[in-house]
């Protein structure tokens, strides 16, 4: 089977995930630009990162934001700011939380991205202020 039916295949799967994490955030009470929001930047994270070379399971994405927030998203995502870096980890994390609530991912998967937050957001936030200079991270 070549890449293009894998990804549309795999796209297709990846479906009932957002379909419940939208179904998720209405149940929580966001607003519809905030669902909107968190779909379009975690479907880009799922779809297009994460499948970038070669298809894999939404699960790989617990283990690739360093390499995402790293030089991915800096040199391809047009809208890297300091805003925009913290929207779209609190929108993969709120997908990620969701996927391990209904046990779509493992404690470990988990445990993994957490974790990987925590210990790597400052260098992120270091890249876009070499980026976009300091000036930007306090506005």
């Amino acid at each position: 089977m070549n890449y293009e039916t894998q990804f549309e295949l795999m796209e297709k799967n990846n479906q009932k995930y957002f379909d419940l994490f939208e179904k998720q955030m209405r149940k929580e009470g966001l607003s519809e630009k905030t669902i909107k929001r968190h779909l379009i930047n975690s479907k880009f994270y799922v779809n297009d990162f994460i499948n970038h070379y070669e298809v894999y399971d939404m699960k790989k994405g617990c283990y690739e934001l360093d390499t995402y927030f790293g030089p991915y998203y800096k040199n391809l995502r047009p809208d890297f700011t300091p805003y925009t870096l913290n929207e779209n980890i609190a929108s993969i994390k709120k997908f990620y939380k969701t996927m391990h609530k209904y046990n779509f991912i493992s404690d470990d998967d988990y445990k993994e991205l957490i974790d990987t937050i925590r210990m790597c957001k400052d260098e992120w936030q270091e890249i876009c202020m070499e980026e976009f200079g300091y000036e930007t991270l306090i506005r």
